[in-house]
């Protein structure tokens, strides 16, 4: 899948402000609402995702019933796989930038486990945050830091950033995970 990074920074760049946070009647301020955000990159990947390909990109595959990933409860928010075939490419979750670190951390437990599994293998682990919010990448920092203390290995994990409206979601690098020479993009 050698244009994915094009296929998610030029997509998520395609998310308007009605899907970035959301108006909520009784409110003067708008708030992150992930699966919004989330419903609205599946629409964008899906209208330039090439058809040429057998790849596809799903969203929050519930794997209950799963003859290999029966007993887990996570329910990615993407997976890029061939459905049908153990040709994996990428798990992604998403997150706002005011994220619970509680739930982030979460979110790492489920990149790894579906990347290091011996049947699931995954070849990629995105964790993609939306928004900026100050001390931002302090507090992925921390969160990743909390992940390695508790005794987990965060290496193969990709932070990628989605700062605004209208911008490319890219790469960031974060001490503790994985190392992109250079932005794919």
């Amino acid at each position: 899948m050698h244009n994915f990074d094009s296929y998610l920074a030029g997509s998520a760049s395609r998310i308007s402000a009605e899907y970035f946070q959301l108006d909520v009647n009784g409110r003067d301020t708008v708030i992150f609402r992930e699966r919004v955000y989330c419903y609205e990159l599946y629409h964008q990947l899906r209208r330039y995702w090439p058809n040429e390909t057998n790849w596809k990109i799903c969203g929050e595959i519930d794997k209950r019933g799963h003859p290999v990933l029966r007993y887990s409860d996570e329910s990615p928010d993407f997976l890029v796989h061939v459905p049908g075939e153990p040709a994996n490419f990428a798990i992604i979750e998403v997150k706002p930038a005011d994220f619970d670190r509680q739930k982030l951390i979460k979110d790492f437990k489920t990149i790894v486990k579906f990347m290091r599994s011996n049947h699931a293998g995954y070849e990629r682990g995105i964790c993609l945050i939306y928004g900026d919010k100050p001390r931002l990448i302090s507090n992925i920092t921390n969160a990743v830091a909390q992940f390695v203390s508790e005794g987990h290995d965060a290496s193969s994990i990709e932070i990628w950033h989605h700062p605004s409206i209208g911008t490319c979601a890219h790469h960031i690098s974060i001490a503790g995970t994985k190392v992109v020479a250079e932005n794919r993009v």
